[in-house]
This record gives C-alpha cells, sequence and structure tokens, in this order.
C-alpha cells in the first residue's frame, strides 16, 4: 500500500505561499474511516503515522459554521449553480473558519467562492 502523497507530482506548477497555512486535507470527521482502508498490519501502522503528522482543522463555530455553509449552498442556487457535495461546502467553510488557503482541483470550490470569502491558491 502506497501512502506516500506526491503533491508536486499533482500541482507540479504551483508554490505553496510561506505565509497563511495551506489546506491540502479533505475533510476528515472520522480518521477511522481512512485507518479501516488498510489491508495489513503495517499498512494500517503506516497510515496511523502519517494521520498523525498532519494538521486537521474543524469547523470553528459548529453548527453556526454548518449554517453558513448551508447559506452558501442557497445563494449558489440563487445563482443557477449547483455544488456536487455538501462536503465540499463543509470544506470551504473550514477554510474559511480557519483563515486557510484552500489548494484544489475541484469546479465546485471556484463556484463556492463566487459567493464567500473563500481563498483558493492558484
Amino acid at each position: 500500500m502506497e501512502i506516500d502523497f506526491h503533491l508536486e507530482t499533482l500541482y507540479a506548477d504551483v508554490t505553496i505561499p510561506d505565509g497563511p497555512a495551506v489546506l491540502l486535507q479533505a475533510y476528515m470527521p472520522n480518521p477511522g474511516e481512512v485507518l479501516q482502508g488498510a489491508g495489513t498490519d503495517r499498512d494500517f501502522k503506516l497510515l496511523r503515522e502519517y494521520l498523525g503528522s498532519q494538521a486537521f482543522y474543524d469547523l470553528k463555530d459548529g453548527r453556526e459554521s454548518a449554517v453558513r455553509a448551508a447559506k452558501m449552498s442557497i445563494e449558489l442556487r440563487r445563482k443557477g449553480m449547483a455544488i456536487k457535495s455538501t462536503i465540499d461546502l463543509l470544506i470551504a467553510q473550514t477554510a474559511i473558519d480557519n483563515d486557510l488557503y484552500l489548494l484544489h482541483n475541484d469546479s465546485d470550490f471556484d463556484r463556492i467562492k463566487t459567493v464567500s470569502p473563500l481563498k483558493t491558491w492558484e
């Protein structure tokens, strides 16, 4: 099982900023979901070590943050744009709440930017 995350391969032409943090991890409410995918004890150990080395961010205001994410969805629908994933709205709100840049390859986030203060690294 290969767990190396080759950021330079995925984003070869992207320079990571020195200033504010960049949100690279996907929204993961339960790391156990990733760990249960390990096929061997060795893989489990490697995944657990990797996840333990990563910074994870949460919604800052719990339900109020979730409400703000839902409002983004409503505003997008009013503009005739749809978001494919509720999780994308929560990822965006997590980045907003924590004043992070979001590095992505998903057009949902480009749409979310039109109705929110989401900052993306381009």
